[in-house]
């Protein structure tokens, strides 16, 4: 754990007397749950369904990085966004889909990009019928884009076959 205000360590005491600043945690061991959990125990903040066959988006969350206790904290250049996008598999897959993202501008040019498998290693042809995933993903702001109002796309790609419709985010503003 890190103090919010300097980002170091916290220290770890035993009787009041400081004995460190890390604990190695042992394994643990990851269980599905025997049921998906409601969407509204989720809390997701922007709530639409994509339907892409065998997978749907159910909606995301999109915030700066460390600031999910205040979402509407002002982004600047040089930031890290964090997206959360939530799946629902409605079928067992046999393609292990990636998530193409983009950061546009008003003006649709592209800030910055990245196409990963969506899971976080935990690809889409492991996952069960109805088993809901948060998927998580940093994109850096560059230091040099300008201010104005900003999107994030994405596109479901894999074994070939691009999925149709893109997600699409809420617009939001970037200073520099």
């Amino acid at each position: 754990m890190y103090s919010l205000i300097s980002g170091q360590r916290l220290p770890i005491t035993r009787g009041g007397e400081p004995i460190g600043d890390h604990v190695f945690l042992g394994p643990i061991r990851v269980l599905r749950p025997e049921e998906p959990p409601r969407l509204a125990a989720l809390k997701i903040r922007h709530e639409e369904t994509i339907e892409y066959g065998e997978l749907e988006l159910l909606g995301y969350d999109l915030y700066k990085l460390g600031y999910e206790h205040k979402p509407e904290e002002p982004i600047y250049s040089g930031d890290v966004l964090h997206l959360s996008l939530y799946w629902r598999s409605c079928r067992f897959s046999t393609v292990n889909w990636e998530l193409q993202l983009r950061l546009e501008d008003k003006r649709e040019r592209i800030w910055a990009f990245e196409q990963e498998g969506i899971g976080l290693g935990y690809p889409t042809t492991e996952w069960r019928e109805g088993e809901i995933v948060r998927d998580q993903h940093n994109i850096l702001i560059p230091q040099d884009a300008p201010s104005g109002r900003y999107r994030l796309i994405g596109q479901l790609i894999g074994g070939g076959t691009i999925l149709e419709p893109p997600w699409v985010s809420h617009w939001f503003t970037v200073s520099d």
